[in-house]
């Protein structure tokens, strides 16, 4: 029964395959080399909300794939916040560059392709170095630069929903989350310099955060050659279809 149901299935399958060999290559493969750019708005998660609001994140990517649904993938980020404090010196903005690297995985239909990464690397900090009022929750704080860490570890995952502008162009929106691991800022809340009569408001706190981000881009991909996973070469000789 097994090789007789097995004998009636095999010739679907071979008709598949090669129905599947007749659609163009590059409807059914993806490049191997792959350089993205984006440019979104950043906005602050958890804890970070306190001492932050937006700001723009700007990135870039190349993605090795080692065949149409797994690749290995590396991304320089840098994203900055603007402050959520008011003070009377002049308050930089937080900034987190980074360098990461990791995996991709990726599913194709025909124009439409959608990924999903997870990165990890280490960023560099530029952090406030004024006192300053949060706005955002009458908290006063003032840095612990002894505990801020300026070289944090990173975790950057996400989702990019491509569509084939051309054979080797991809415009894409990209939801993201960015962000320090291991509570990179550090903070005082010293009782002696501020008094409020806010009832919400907490004196003699040492917070420390994370810079972490929830990024909304839309970029760009390009095919850094006319290569596929599977060897097979992109033949732009005709139009696109």
């Amino acid at each position: 029964m097994n090789r007789l149901l097995l004998l009636l299935i095999f010739p679907a399958i071979v008709i598949g395959q090669s129905a599947n060999e007749n659609v163009p290559v590059h409807l059914r493969e993806i490049p191997r080399h792959n350089l993205s750019i984006d440019l979104g708005i950043a906005e602050p998660t958890g804890d970070y909300q306190d001492i932050s609001r937006s700001g723009l994140s700007v990135g870039l990517t190349y993605d090795y794939y080692l065949n149409k649904n797994v690749g290995l993938s590396i991304g320089a980020r840098h994203t900055y916040n603007e402050t959520a404090f008011a003070t009377a010196y002049d308050v930089d903005n937080t900034s987190l560059s980074s360098l990461s690297a990791g995996i991709a995985g990726s599913k194709t239909f025909n124009r439409f392709q959608v990924d999903a990464y997870a990165r990890f690397g280490i960023g560099y900090l530029n952090t406030n170095s004024q006192d300053a009022v949060s706005q955002n929750n009458q908290q006063n704080y003032s840095p612990n630069n002894d505990a801020i860490k300026e070289f944090p570890l990173v975790l950057e995952t996400g989702l990019r929903f491509n569509y084939y502008f051309r054979r080797s162009v991809q415009l894409y929106f990209a939801p993201q989350y960015h962000g320090s691991l291991g509570d990179a800022l550090a903070y005082d809340n010293r009782r002696d310099i501020f008094f409020s009569n806010d009832p919400v408001f907490q004196t003699g706190l040492q917070p420390s955060f994370d810079v972490s981000n929830l990024i909304f881009s839309v970029g760009i991909k390009f095919a850094l050659n006319a290569q596929y996973t599977r060897g097979e070469l992109r033949d732009d000789s005709e139009p696109d279809n």
